[in-house]
């Protein structure tokens, strides 16, 4: 690294530091701002945004949610899109909206177009948790990973990885590709609950499969997907819910589907999202459910029913 290349990292982390790193912040308001916060980690000055529920206290544990953004997107993103902070109020629960480096999140642990290097994105999202633990009452049986499209990819890496600290995770707009599928096997049964359109493009409804310089590079389809996570949960194959929630006034049908016999509550849902493309599923979606009404507040209740203990 260059002096100019040290000095400037210098200048960047002491910039990051006036706005939040270290000790614990207050609670913030529901339309304050996050402060961005940074966090060393091996050659690089990390980011991310952090939210307090104004019910926190040091005296009770709080769950914690780690919230993953979509390629090109950042944490400012998911901010909006998830509408997660007035959950969050509700439930007292901590919720940190991690950046990835380049706006992509290194998944496989290989070269992403970031000229052939290499980041260890699981070792941020563990040491992230550390020092959030550190300085906040966090309860260790109940961290959850979230995240959207390339996020969902990490949250779900960070899930098998971390298995041993993650109580359950939320997918939205992926399915899973080939090489993670791969070295996901063998992990830990987490909790998982899961949404994508059938009109997905990224991820489309059938899988697929490209050679791009002599790279295969493919994804299931969404029944694949479901089999997927349904054999690594250890659930029986066979469907033990299949119905249609769709809210009267949702915009598109959703069918929700859940396998039979998953031990210890480890238990799959997938959102089938009609004819919807590769988006967040917000208010618009609506559910004929009793108890919530949109798809959001339905991960969030479920990753937050599951426990560690």
């Amino acid at each position: 690294m260059t002096l100019s290349e040290r000095l400037l990292r210098t200048l960047l982390l002491s910039a990051l530091l006036t706005v939040g790193i270290g000790g614990v912040l207050h609670a913030q308001a529901d339309d304050e701002p996050l402060p961005l916060r940074a966090l060393p980690h091996e050659d690089r000055t990390r980011s991310y945004l952090l939210h307090i529920p104004q019910s926190y206290t040091d005296d009770a544990p709080a769950p914690l949610v780690l919230v993953f953004h979509g390629s090109g997107g950042n944490a400012d993103d998911m901010v909006t899109a998830t509408e997660f902070r007035d959950l969050a109020n509700d439930t007292g629960t901590i919720v940190v909206y991690p950046n990835a480096v380049n706006g992509r999140w290194d998944y496989l642990d290989v070269p992403i177009d970031r000229g052939g290097t290499v980041v260890d994105d699981v070792g941020f999202v563990a040491l992230l948790i550390d020092e959030l633990a550190e300085s906040y009452n966090i309860d260790d049986n109940r961290i959850y990973t979230v995240g959207y499209s390339n996020g969902a990819l990490m949250a779900f890496r960070a899930r098998c990885t971390l298995d041993d600290r993650i109580a359950a995770t939320g997918l939205v707009g992926m399915s899973i590709t080939t090489q993670l599928a791969q070295g996901c096997v063998g992990s830990a049964p987490v909790a998982t609950v899961w949404a994508i359109g059938t009109n997905d493009p990224v991820f489309p409804l059938n899988g697929y499969a490209e050679i791009e310089n002599d790279i295969l590079y493919s994804a299931f389809s969404h029944t694949m997907t479901f089999s997927y996570l349904t054999t690594l949960n250890n659930c029986d194959l066979t469907t033990g819910r299949f119905e249609e929630i769709t809210g009267a006034e949702s915009p598109h049908r959703v069918v929700v589907q859940e396998p039979a016999g998953c031990p210890d509550d480890d238990l799959v849902r997938f959102y089938a999202i009609a004819e919807a493309g590769h988006v967040w599923p917000r208010a618009i979606i609506e559910l004929d459910d009793s108890d919530v009404d949109t798809i959001p507040a339905d991960m969030w209740a479920f990753l937050h029913a599951r426990s560690r203990d």
